[in-house]
């Protein structure tokens, strides 16, 4: 039997290489990336909608009234939703509060109803590519004669196998980075709005706050195996 190595094609020993030899196996396209960032980032406006409602909010309880939304530029539309029966009454800003509640839960679901849409996807996307990276892998393996397992050990083979299954966790990984860090330019946004000074002392006390929570783990630690010592001594 011959090693069919010899004749398969040469996957370019570069990462790059390494991706687009897969991306051949797993029959991919474009929208397969495209789609489910599209998803994301309409997720994420939903969340950044919702959030930022939370702006007018904190204002009103500020100032213990909506009238700054009639020179608000960006939620004088919130002024639109409310009847004109209710408009000129006393009840008008508990209707506001109702009306600005409900249009946070309304984003929320907006939003959980888009990320469970781009789970469903991606997770449909990844069995089909695992089932094909799988099918290539061992039919290449599987297809080496007796002359490739006489001169390679059995370890490079099972890594050659197990570094085919990684490359599904790099994409699922990039996804993962690229919604968190979607979501962490979202947050900070609405941080920034409604206080930058807030804002600049909470960044700034991160490393204070890191720094304080390890010392405490530390210490933690410490005193249970100083625990555990005295323990083992006693008996």
């Amino acid at each position: 039997m011959t090693d069919p190595s010899a004749s398969s094609p040469e996957i370019a020993p570069t990462a790059g290489g390494v991706l687009r030899h897969y991306w051949r196996v797993v029959g991919g396209r474009w929208w397969h990336l495209a789609l489910p960032i599209a998803v994301v980032l309409v997720a994420a406006a939903f969340e950044a909608a919702s959030y930022s409602l939370l702006i007018p909010l904190t204002d009103a309880v500020a100032q213990n009234s909506f009238d700054f939304l009639q020179e608000s530029r960006w939620f004088g539309w919130i002024l639109d939703l409310v009847p004109a029966s209710v408009s000129g009454s006393d009840s008008r800003d508990a209707y506001l509060v109702v009306v600005v509640v409900g249009l946070v839960i309304v984003g929320r679901i907006g939003k959980l109803a888009f990320e469970y849409v781009g789970k469903l996807f991606v997770v449909d996307r990844n069995e089909r590519y695992r089932v094909r990276v799988g099918e290539e892998t061992f039919a290449r393996v599987l297809g080496f004669g007796r002359q490739y397992f006489d001169r390679n050990a059995v370890g490079r083979v099972d890594a050659e196998i197990g570094w085919s299954s990684s490359v599904l966790g790099l994409l699922t990984a990039a996804e993962g980075l690229f919604q968190n860090a979607v979501g962490l330019v979202v947050k900070g946004g609405v941080m920034i709005g409604i206080s930058l000074p807030l804002s600049i002392a909470f960044v700034l006390s991160l490393p204070f706050v890191h720094w304080f929570m390890n010392t405490i783990n530390r210490t933690v630690e410490r005193i249970a195996r100083e625990g555990v010592e005295v323990d083992r001594r006693l008996r």
